[in-house]
């Protein structure tokens, strides 16, 4: 395995999903800092480490992501909500977040996404992933 430039933090309950998401980082040259299943470890982890972009989930068996999103804000990190679960326009709690990207998603789709939260760090509010942009 090379070298990557940039390292991503998972945070996803569902394996076969964790499984899409590392194809999209791969195929845009990220490597994987870390990945975890629950809101819990991922925060632990922050505690102490800083990825260069996150894609996590909304909703895991622990609770909701809000918390987890709040560190990674605080430290600066890009991050792309990849749920299943739709954002409300009127929803601020996720205002940290880079993009918003509902599954399922294409490779594609998901790749761009990434690159564009790295290339631009942090929006005012979620953006509802389009490749029309």
């Amino acid at each position: 395995m090379g070298t990557f430039s940039h390292k991503a933090l998972i945070l996803e309950d569902e394996v076969f999903i964790v499984m899409d998401v590392e194809e999209a980082l791969a195929a845009a040259g990220i490597g994987i800092a870390a990945s975890f299943s629950t809101n819990r470890a991922a925060v632990a982890w922050l505690l102490v480490n800083k990825p260069d972009v996150a894609v996590i989930d909304y909703r895991l068996k622990d609770g909701t992501s809000e918390a987890t999103l709040a560190v990674l804000t605080t430290l600066g990190v890009p991050t792309v909500i990849y749920s299943g679960n739709r954002l409300d326009d009127d929803d601020t709690r996720f205002s940290g977040a880079t993009a918003w990207v509902d599954k399922p998603a294409t490779p594609d789709q998901l790749t761009t996404a990434i690159l564009a939260a790295i290339h631009s760090q942090s929006l005012s509010e979620p953006k509802p992933f389009s490749e029309d942009r």
